[in-house]
């Protein structure tokens, strides 16, 4: 048997992660309860992050090679599901459970990446974010999409302008941040 890799609960960012100084905590915003990430399960809710991932690239093949919305649609469920399943019977299941968690207040997200992030990486991502708006305008003209698939793109564009605008909070902020 090999030995399985273990993760630091430390390093694990999330909307639902909660550190504080004697442990992490996996606490979901629809529940009271919180559960322990340790070196042991940390793994199981990394996996459990990239099931999703490994959902949206499921639906994006069979949307391709099937050309069927709706088959794609349940490929996609179905991942999910299983991805849930995997998630609550190795990691939920067997971590141990803090009853009535009361979650800390963290810092918001753009005070955060202010917090973590370069100017220069800030740019970048600007920078990226504009192109890839350009880059889904001009593929959906060139390809003439109609459809599911028209919808998609404008999704990921307007998702990519979004995560733009958020960038330009946070450079707003650091501005702001480094003034003081």
């Amino acid at each position: 048997m090999a030995n399985k890799i273990k993760y630091d609960p430390e390093l694990i960012r999330g909307i639902s992660i909660y550190h504080d100084e004697k442990r992490t905590v996996y606490a979901p915003f629809y529940s009271k309860k919180a559960y322990i990430m340790t070196k042991n399960n940390a793994g199981h809710y990394i996996s459990y992050v990239v099931g999703y991932i490994a959902a949206l690239v499921v639906f994006e093949i069979v949307a391709i090679f099937s050309k069927s919305t709706p088959i794609a649609t349940l490929a996609g469920i179905l991942v999910l599901i299983i991805n849930f399943l995997f998630f609550y019977f190795n990691f939920l299941s067997k971590a141990a459970v803090i009853e009535n968690y009361s979650k800390a207040k963290k810092d918001g997200f753009i005070s955060r990446q202010a917090k973590e992030l370069e100017y220069d990486r800030i740019y970048t991502l600007i920078i990226c974010c504009i192109l890839l708006v350009v880059i889904f305008y001009f593929y959906a003209l060139w390809q003439k999409l109609e459809g599911v698939y028209l919808y998609i793109v404008i999704f990921l564009g307007a998702a990519s302008a979004l995560y733009g605008i958020i960038n330009v909070l946070i450079l707003f902020k650091k501005r702001s941040m480094d003034k003081q």
